[in-house]
């Protein structure tokens, strides 16, 4: 169950792009094409954009939030809201959660930026309103707001990564500075840290650690659209308050981090600074040194985003959209790609 559960958090980012109805894929791990199941969520009246994924602290569920918007003949034009469905491990679907638009035009939703899922099932959501500002939204399993909160402006979340003390890190960047901020399951702010490596920086992705600490991946260099611009990639090991304890630096962007076996880790990331990509695994031990490199692809630009995975057998999975159709490849715990297909 463990496997399912990690194998399909991979496959549903593959559609986290799309605008589409909402399809769930779950697959073995000999062939990856031995379907367990398929659902297909939505309904003609709406399209639907998949922006965030979050597993349950209770089950094997899986919660994916995004927006839905009015279309004209297949293309967008409206944002009416928010949506928050929850799946469970057969692939059905056991909540749908809508939450419409405020009436105020500047206070309307954009987009849903992150989500995380408390002990009790409250959903805390990361959303950007047509203003620019950021808020903090906590909801029930009723679609009831128990909680909004503003956050700074010029601050852009990215991710939201829960700790072992069931507390969450904002990860992200506050102008050109990178930006961490603790928060309780009350949104209640118990430390934040900034950054300034004199370029355009921010952390694009993390995991929390078995003592406390976390370890946060980040880009530092020129911001371009898609990316496409020349980055250094910082992997940064941090205690439970936020207080730096290693770092490694190398070349490449858009980089994502998964937790192996035997407290190593592996992170995905593109060496490419043009349209092209080159898409790189770096396997790292608990202290960030270097273990083994594999490239997995070179591809011309198309590949939108992409997120590694780890199995509970100590593999790795790669997986994103490409021209919005799924692109996975799988690589074993030495490094060596098993298996890849689009």
């Amino acid at each position: 169950m463990r496997f399912i559960k990690r194998l399909f958090f991979v496959l549903c980012f593959i559609i986290s792009l799309a605008y589409f109805n909402c399809f769930v894929h779950a697959d073995t791990i000999n062939t990856l094409s031995n379907t367990l199941w398929e659902s297909k969520f939505g309904d003609s009246e709406y399209s639907y954009y998949n922006r965030a994924v979050f597993f349950s602290p209770k089950d094997s569920g899986l919660f994916i939030a995004g927006e839905y918007t009015t279309s004209v003949k297949g293309v967008p034009t409206v944002t009416e809201g928010l949506w928050v469905w929850k799946i469970n491990a057969s692939g059905e679907k056991v909540i749908d959660l809508k939450l419409k638009n405020p009436a105020d035009d500047a206070d309307k939703y954009s987009r849903v930026e992150a989500m995380a899922i408390t002990a009790g099932e409250d959903i805390i959501l990361i959303v950007k309103l047509r203003s620019g500002q950021t808020n903090l939204l906590k909801l029930n399993l009723a679609g009831e707001v128990v909680l909004s909160k503003e956050l700074k402006p010029e601050r852009d979340i990215s991710k939201i990564i829960p700790t072992i003390d069931n507390n969450f890190l904002l990860i992200g960047h506050e102008k050109f500075d990178t930006l961490v901020m603790k928060i309780n399951a009350n949104g209640e702010t118990l430390w934040e840290k900034i950054n300034d490596r004199g370029k355009d920086d921010m952390f694009v992705d993390g995991l929390a650690t078995e003592d406390g600490g976390f370890i946060l991946i980040e880009n530092s260099g020129k911001s371009a659209q898609f990316f496409l611009a020349t980055s250094d990639m910082w992997v940064t090991k941090y205690d439970s308050n936020g207080v730096k304890i290693t770092e490694k630096t190398f070349s490449g962007r858009n980089g994502s981090i998964a937790l192996g076996k035997d407290g190593n880790y592996a992170t995905a990331y593109d060496k490419s600074g043009t349209a092209k990509q080159d898409i790189w695994i770096k396997a790292i031990d608990k202290n960030l040194n270097e273990k083994w490199e594999t490239n997995i692809t070179s591809t011309d630009f198309g590949l939108e985003s992409f997120k590694i995975g780890s199995l509970t057998n100590g593999d790795y999975i790669v997986a994103g959209p490409i021209m919005l159709r799924p692109w996975i490849s799988y690589i074993d715990s030495a490094g060596v790609k098993k298996m890849g297909f689009s």
